[in-house]
């Protein structure tokens, strides 16, 4: 089974080596995408260290604002060249580059293979408002990106009970719904709508598929293992907590200059090779 890949980096390209290293293989496909913020020289470190691989793709850089639309829009520019891209693959997973496989590569593939579904947490507003009362998409202000931040406009935006659904900015997708998400005629209604809200990514993808044929075909779960709040980074004390998880395959935050212990721990059980 051929997994996509779409990973965002901005910095640190010893931890993305640890990424990299586990998750590479020539049976799958990448998309790689370089925020226009950083440095020229990380960019051209990022192509040097990745080299000319037939299997990788670059998303045309873009500058990415935290909790601001431009998270969305770099993601479904990336879904469309990879739909071209390569016509084989079966699931969309989305990284960062401080993330890393917290499950062997087998266990993956076949956790995978054998649901079928789409890894996507989704909670009503309803329910956001009883288990998080404090979570700021249930205000619905407007937001705005300016010069690379977004900025509170302090105004109120209409959102429809049916486009109400709050997640993870990460997930797991079948090529099926990420194909129907460039078509959908959702797509562009959600988009006009979520927009100038305050992390669209965590809002937008769960209010196409909650309004989409593959409504049902999801695992109400991302497969990721985050400890909040933060996301705080993963640490040697953490280890137990990790690989206990039944159903997260992929872990975050990671960083090698506060723990490579966590790091060398994982790739032992999971068989991965590490930089």
């Amino acid at each position: 089974m051929k997994i996509a890949y779409f990973i965002t980096l901005h910095h640190k390209l010893n931890q993305f080596r640890w990424l990299w290293q586990a998750i590479y293989s020539r049976d799958d496909v990448y998309c790689i995408h370089v925020d226009a913020k950083a440095p020229q020289s990380f960019h051209a470190e990022v192509r040097e260290y990745i080299g000319n691989r037939p299997n990788v793709i670059y998303l045309p850089s873009r500058s990415i604002a935290w909790s601001g639309w431009s998270m969305v829009t770099a993601e479904l520019g990336a879904m469309n060249l990879m739909l071209g891209f390569s016509n084989n693959w079966r699931y969309w997973i989305n990284l960062s580059g401080q993330d890393y496989p917290i499950k062997p590569m087998a266990v993956i593939r076949q956790s995978l293979m054998q649901s079928g579904l789409n890894f996507i947490r989704v909670w009503s507003f309803d329910r956001v408002a009883r288990e998080e009362p404090n979570d700021p998409h249930l205000r619905r202000q407007a937001f705005i990106e300016f010069r690379g931040k977004i900025r509170n406009l302090r105004v109120p935006v209409p959102l429809p009970t049916e486009l109400r659904y709050k997640g993870s900015t990460w997930h797991m997708l079948t090529r099926e719904f990420v194909a129907c998400v460039q078509t959908a005629a959702i797509t562009n209604i959600a988009a006009r709508r979520i927009r100038f809200l305050f992390c669209p990514d965590e809002i937008f993808f769960q209010a196409v598929i909650m309004n989409s044929p593959f409504r049902d075909a999801r695992a109400d779960d991302c497969g990721r293992f985050v400890l909040w709040p933060g996301p705080k980074i993963l640490k040697e004390e953490n280890a137990e907590e990790l690989t206990a998880s039944p159903d997260c395959l992929f872990a975050r935050k990671f960083d090698e200059v506060a723990d490579r212990a966590i790091l060398q721990r994982l790739a032992r059980t999971g068989g991965y090779s590490t930089p």
